[in-house]
């Protein structure tokens, strides 16, 4: 799902592991995401290492002050998955965030277009959902008994 929100003046915003962004927020595209679960924070590990150029800024969808630094977010089930906010405010959610954000990473580049072919999107999207539903099950750890404990 992609949203178009109008501009808006952004500040600095922190980053998953407390640094602030540059002075403007929209110099970087900035990935939103659910801080307190561990399936989402390796996700964001594994993004933070193939982004070489530091091309991102990150930031816990649980910041106390998320929708005064990023207003186009109200409204958002930031529940169902994370966002991208590229610079100037274009707005990506689930699926599409995650192309998006690899349209950026050298690495991974070169196989965006198939995001564009019929059905891809969709099926993408089908199994984001999926795994949104699912990621703090799949950031825990289960005994056989089905007894699980959430990564935090």
């Amino acid at each position: 799902m992609v949203v178009m929100p109008p501009e808006t003046a952004e500040t600095p915003a922190a980053s998953a592991d407390g640094r602030r962004a540059e002075s403007k927020a929209t110099d970087r595209p900035v990935v939103v995401y659910d801080g307190t679960c561990g399936f989402c924070r390796k996700q964001v590990g594994r993004i933070r290492r193939w982004d070489r150029a530091e091309e991102f800024t990150f930031i816990s969808s649980h910041e106390p002050d998320l929708l005064e630094r990023y207003p186009q977010l109200a409204g958002e089930d930031l529940d169902a998955g994370m966002r991208l906010i590229e610079p100037g405010g274009r707005l990506f959610a689930g699926a599409d965030a995650v192309h998006a954000i690899a349209r950026r990473l050298p690495r991974f580049r070169w196989l965006t277009w198939l995001y564009h072919v019929p059905g891809v999107k969709q099926i993408a999207r089908l199994v984001y959902g999926w795994i949104a539903r699912r990621r703090h099950k799949l950031g825990q750890t289960c005994s056989p008994d089905g007894a699980c404990r959430i990564d935090r």
